[in-house]
């Protein structure tokens, strides 16, 4: 298909790209959501349209006076079935639940199927009057009732664009407003086209040789169908670029298959035409859903965020509730233990004792579990000045050092130099991280030894926790460090335990600009944690 060809047969182009996009999108429409009124007329009225457009064509395509009365007479039986058709897309677009008026069920249905009738008979042409040249309009005697075909056709069109206004006045949704506005706009240019080239210009100009340029009606509603739906999502529709590329393949062979005069090549065109839009069909479905698969994924992570939110927001009023209970009931068991209220008796003080340590450790895990929500949100905020970091280690071990005794284990703490100055949170870090691992490390470690060292490298301060402990398991290596993660077989060692604390170590460390790691040979072969920091040389 040359260019010389497509601007000799504009005609035939107009028609092919008018058809293929007309099938296309009202076929996508009505796949996609077969419920909705709109697209159920609009896929009615694409096809009427189709059916008028080629009428209006083949009219003038044969020279048998008999077939030609034929033609003339069903291109105004589907004039009148395309006219109808638009006037019920323009009265429930864009609405997906709409229930036409009885006055239309009851006169206007009525009349178009009449009067659709009637152009079947001599009432609306009763003859040829001038047999045209192959390839121009042939004129034909017009009957009595002709005026009444040119009040309904032409009545449904401006019918259906008044109530188009009618409603976008009505409505009081800006995008649906907005959708009747495009609509209305394409609608109204197509049916000036129409009123314009099939009875403005054949009466001026005493013609009917631009019947043959129908295909060029729908252009201006194709156009802003396309926009809306873009713009708007109407009919689930976004594949617009793969539309596009199979309207052009359908116009062009579209072309070829009236041009085409060999059987044989007609049948392999026309098998190729009907391929090209039904993989258009099929390819642009498929877009569509991979699309909104994606934009439903986007909703639920959307709202997934939202209820994380709500979560976080809800931990951090129970938490913080909570932890003023158990404060002020440690506050009280710790005024009876240390005599505020006078000597208590030895099974009270006992008793006292036991619940002071249980709210302690309540008080720590909220504090846990408070850390880790505010570190996750980023809200929290870090004291960095200089500390001597193997004071702190050796703080650390000196207050572990009574349950590490409890269970027999030795610590030995092994520094390799004696500068060991870091900028940081020493709260932090000294509660999260060194604490954290060396307690962890006196936990799981049944029977043993433990080994802590303290080392520089270069700009970076290594401080490493090795016990003899449990181990860790490969599977429960995957779970290290992550929010509340806890250990097979770990958790079954201390049930206490909130999993949080390698989480806001890590969180710690990382904010540090470190890194924390672990290494373990399997379960029973103990474990190393290491705290790679960096320093200021």
């Amino acid at each position: 298909m040359t260019v010389s060809n497509i601007l000799t047969n504009f005609d035939l182009f107009a028609l092919g790209v008018a058809t293929s996009a007309l099938v296309l999108m009202g076929t996508i429409a009505y796949l996609e959501n077969r419920a909705s009124a709109t697209a159920r007329a609009f896929c009615i009225f694409a096809f009427a349209t189709v059916i008028w457009n080629l009428t209006n064509y083949f009219q003038y395509q044969f020279r048998d006076p008999a077939i030609i009365i034929m033609a003339l007479r069903f291109n105004l039986f589907a004039a009148i079935i395309h006219a109808y058709a638009f006037f019920r897309f323009a009265y429930v677009f864009p609405k997906d639940e709409i229930r036409m008026p009885k006055w239309e069920r009851w006169l206007v249905a009525p009349v178009a199927f009449i009067v659709a009738l009637m152009t079947q008979t001599p009432l609306i042409f009763s003859g040829i009057e001038l047999l045209a040249p192959q390839g121009q309009v042939t004129r034909a005697a017009q009957g009595p009732a002709i005026p009444a075909f040119g009040v309904v056709a032409f009545g449904l069109l401006l019918l259906g664009l008044f109530f188009m206004s009618v409603h976008r006045r009505r409505s009081s949704y800006p995008t649906e407003r907005e959708q009747l506005l495009l609509g209305f706009a394409g609608m109204s240019a197509t049916a000036l086209l129409i009123l314009l080239f099939n009875l403005v210009l054949p009466l001026s100009f005493n013609t009917l040789s631009f019947l043959p340029y129908a295909g060029i009606f729908m252009f201006p509603l194709i156009g802003f169908l396309a926009y809306t739906i873009y713009k708007h999502h109407l009919f689930n529709l976004k594949a617009l670029a793969v539309q596009a590329l199979t309207f052009i393949l359908g116009a062009i062979t579209f072309v070829e298959v009236v041009l085409t005069r060999d059987p044989v090549e007609l049948l392999f065109r026309s098998s190729l035409l009907v391929a090209i839009i039904g993989a258009g069909i099929m390819l642009t479905r498929s877009v569509t859903r991979d699309i909104e698969q994606r934009e439903t994924i986007q909703t639920q992570e959307k709202e997934l965020e939202v209820v994380n939110a709500q979560q976080e927001n809800l931990l951090h009023f129970i938490s913080h509730e909570i932890k003023g209970y158990l404060t002020e009931g440690q506050n009280a068991f710790a005024s009876i233990v240390e005599g505020d209220f006078g000597v208590a008796p030895p099974p009270m003080k006992e008793i006292a004792s036991t619940a002071l340590s249980k709210m302690r450790k309540g008080v720590a895990t909220i504090m846990d579990i408070l850390d880790a929500a505010n570190l996750k949100k980023g809200t929290v905020a870090f004291k960095k000045e200089p500390f001597d970091f193997k004071s702190a280690v050796e703080t650390s071990i000196q207050e572990l050092s009574g349950a590490a005794k409890g269970k027999n284990l030795t610590i030995e703490f092994v520094p390799t130099a004696n500068d060991f100055d870091f900028t940081g949170d020493k709260e932090k870090m000294t509660q999260h991280v060194v604490r954290n691992l060396i307690d962890n490390a006196i936990r799981y470690t049944p029977s043993g030894s433990i080994r802590v060292s303290l080392e520089r490298q270069g700009n970076k301060i290594v401080f490493a926790v090795k016990d003899s402990g449990v181990g860790i398991t490969p599977e429960d290596m995957t779970h290290l460090f992550t929010e509340g993660g806890h250990g097979k077989d770990s958790i079954k060692i201390n049930v206490h335990s909130t999993g949080y604390g390698l989480f806001i170590a890590k969180q710690v460390t990382e904010a540090h600009g470190g890194k924390i790691s672990a290494q373990s040979d399997g379960q029973g072969k103990g474990s190393t944690f290491m705290v790679e920091l960096p320093v200021q040389i």
